[in-house]
C-alpha cells in the first residue's frame, strides 16, 4: 500500500518549524525526515480501506431541479418524492416534508446554499429522514437556505434570493428560508430546519409559521452539515402547533451516535418522555396553572408595532386562560449576543472553514465525501462565497493566528453564567419566558438592480437576532407563533422554556393558536 499522504521533504519542514516557531535545527529535522513515513503508515491503513454508502430501504428517484414557474418564491433547491413503500400508520402518515438543504437525503444533490457544495450527492441519509420515512412522512425535496446557513436574511443563496410568500419584495427571512417558505405557501404540511442563531424562528416568525428550535441535543444532529456544535440544532417548521408537534416527536431521542443529547439529560436528571402529539391532542385549555414571565430585556429595541403585538397577544392569552404573568428581569439577556458571536466566529471558522465542514476531539458524525467535496469546493469556488461568509473566513483565520482560542475559550465559560442566569428564573418565578422573536418585521430585500451595499447585506443578515441567539447560545428549547392580523406582515411570540420542556411549550403555543389573533 503506498501512503496517500506524500511526506514532507526538508524543506517542507525547515518551512513547517518557521512557522510554527518551532526552531528546529537541520540535524533535527533531519530526523523527523526518517521518522515520518512510519507516523503516516496510519493514513495507509485508513485509506486501504472504503467505507460502503449507507444502505437505504427506501428507493428513490434522483429527483430534479424546478423551474422557476415551478418555483415562484425560489424556495426549492431539488424536488423528488420519497416515501416508503409500506403503510407504516406512523405519526406522519399522509403528510408531506420539505428538508433544509445541509440535510444529507442519500441520492439527491444537496448545495447547502452556495456554489462551494455545488454538485454534490450524499451517500446516506440523516438520522431525522430515516425517522420520517419510518413514521411514514413524503419527502418532496429539498428547501433553499443561505449560503452555508450564515445568515438570518433570505438573499445569500448562491441560486438567488428567497422570496417572503406574505409580499415576495420581502425577505422571507434566514437562514432556514425556503423550509419556512414551502410550509407557509402550502406548497408541504411540515418542514425541517437548522438553527445556529435563530435560523428555524428568523424565517417562521417572518413567514407566520411555528417554528422551533429544540432543546440543544434532543433531535440528533447525524448526517447534517455543521456549523459549530455547540450551537448546532435541528427541528421542526409546520402551519400549526399539532404538526410541529407531531414532526418533533417522530425526529426526537439519541440515536447512539450524536453525543449531545447525553450532555444535557445528565445535567437534568430526568427521564425524558416524547408524548408532544398527545399533550397537544389532548389539550384542553388547561394551562391556567403555568406561570409566564414575560422578559423585560427582550423587549429592548423592538419596533413599536412588534412590540404592540406581542404584548396585545400576551394579555389576551393571559385574560382568556386566567393565567398568572409577570414581567422579569435577566440583564445578561443583552449581553448573551456578544458571547454567542465570539463562539459562532471562531467555531465557524474551525469547523465550516478550516475543517472542510467537519469536526474534529468529538465522537460524532463525519462524512469524508462532504470533507472531500468542501475542500476541493473552497478552492476553487470560495470567491462565490456570500459577503457573510468571506468576511467570516477573513477574520476567523485573523484572530486565530494573532490569539489563538483565548476568546473562545472564555466565552464558552462565560456561556454557563447565561444558562444559570435563564434556569434560576425557571427555578424561582415562571415557568415560560415570553416576549417578540424579532425587533421588527421583515423588510425588503436588497435592490439587485443597484450595486450591492455590502453594510446593508451583512446588516440584514446579523441584524435581528438578539432575542433568538441567546438561546442557541444556552441550547434551550424556543418556538415563534405568528400573532399579527390577517394580511399584514407577521410578527412572531416567542416562548422559552426549561430543558426538555418542548412539550410545555407547545401547550402554551397551542393556547395562543386557539385564540386566532392571526
Amino acid at each position: 500500500m503506498n501512503s496517500p499522504i506524500h511526506p514532507p521533504s526538508i524543506s517542507d519542514l525547515a518551512s513547517l518549524s518557521s512557522s510554527l516557531n518551532l526552531s528546529a535545527s537541520e540535524s533535527e529535522l533531519q530526523q523527523y525526515e526518517k521518522l515520518i513515513p512510519g507516523i503516516l503508515n496510519s493514513y495507509k491503513f485508513v485509506d486501504f480501506f472504503s467505507i460502503p454508502p449507507s444502505i437505504f430501504a427506501i428507493p428513490r428517484s434522483p429527483g430534479y431541479q424546478p423551474s422557476p414557474s415551478e418555483n415562484p418564491y425560489n424556495a426549492w433547491y431539488y424536488k423528488c418524492d420519497i416515501k416508503s413503500q409500506e403503510n407504516s400508520g406512523g405519526l406522519l402518515e399522509g403528510k408531506t416534508l420539505a428538508l433544509k438543504d445541509n440535510i444529507f437525503l442519500a441520492g439527491i444533490p444537496l448545495m447547502n446554499g452556495s456554489r462551494v457544495l455545488e454538485g454534490f450527492i450524499p451517500d446516506e441519509d440523516a438520522t431525522v429522514v430515516t425517522r420520517i420515512l419510518k413514521a411514514g412522512g413524503r419527502i418532496l425535496g429539498k428547501a433553499h437556505c443561505e449560503d452555508l446557513c450564515l445568515s438570518g436574511g433570505s438573499h445569500t443563496n448562491s441560486k438567488g434570493f428567497v422570496k417572503n410568500p406574505i409580499n415576495p419584495e420581502y425577505s422571507a427571512g434566514g437562514s432556514s428560508s425556503g423550509s419556512a417558505v414551502l410550509v407557509a405557501c402550502g406548497e408541504v404540511d411540515m418542514a425541517l430546519g437548522g438553527d445556529q442563531g435563530g435560523s428555524i424562528r428568523i424565517p417562521s416568525s417572518m413567514c407566520g409559521v411555528v417554528g422551533l428550535k429544540p432543546t440543544h441535543g434532543l433531535v440528533p444532529y447525524t448526517g447534517i452539515i455543521p456549523i459549530e456544535m455547540t450551537l448546532d440544532h435541528v427541528g421542526p417548521i409546520a402551519r400549526n402547533v399539532e404538526d410541529c408537534a407531531r414532526l418533533l416527536q417522530v425526529i426526537a431521542g439519541k440515536d447512539g451516535i450524536d453525543h449531545r443529547f447525553y450532555t444535557y439529560f445528565e445535567r437534568k436528571k430526568q427521564e425524558i418522555s416524547y408524548d408532544y402529539i398527545n399533550k397537544v391532542q389532548g389539550w384542553k385549555g388547561d394551562v391556567t396553572k403555568l406561570r409566564i414571565g414575560v422578559l423585560k430585556e427582550g423587549f429592548i429595541g423592538v419596533e413599536e408595532d412588534v412590540t404592540l403585538a406581542v404584548n396585545s397577544a400576551i394579555e389576551k392569552l393571559c385574560s382568556t386562560y386566567n393565567l398568572t404573568k409577570k414581567e422579569v428581569s435577566f440583564q445578561g439577556h443583552q449581553d448573551a449576543f456578544s458571547v454567542f458571536g465570539v463562539i459562532l466566529m471562531e467555531g465557524t471558522y474551525d469547523c465550516l472553514y478550516a475543517g472542510n465542514m467537519s469536526t474534529t476531539n468529538h465522537i460524532t458524525w463525519a462524512n469524508a465525501q462532504l470533507n472531500n467535496h468542501a475542500r476541493l469546493g473552497f478552492q476553487s469556488n470560495a470567491k462565490d462565497l456570500s459577503h457573510t461568509n468571506k468576511i467570516y473566513m477573513m477574520l476567523g483565520k485573523y484572530i486565530k493566528e494573532n490569539y489563538g482560542s483565548k476568546y473562545y475559550a472564555k466565552a464558552s465559560t462565560l456561556r454557563n453564567f447565561f444558562l444559570e442566569g435563564y434556569c434560576k428564573l425557571f427555578k424561582e418565578e415562571v415557568d415560560l419566558l415570553v416576549m417578540p422573536t424579532l425587533p421588527k418585521t421583515a423588510k425588503p430585500l436588497p435592490n439587485i438592480q443597484e450595486k450591492i451595499d455590502i453594510e446593508g447585506y451583512v446588516k440584514q443578515a446579523f441584524g435581528d437576532i438578539g432575542n433568538t441567539a441567546p438561546f442557541d447560545l444556552t441550547g434551550l428549547p424556543a418556538l415563534t407563533i405568528n400573532v399579527a392580523g390577517k394580511g399584514a406582515l407577521p410578527i412572531g411570540l416567542m416562548i422559552v422554556g426549561d430543558y426538555f420542556q418542548e412539550g410545555m411549550i407547545l401547550q402554551l403555543a397551542k393556547a395562543i393558536e386557539e385564540l386566532k389573533l392571526n
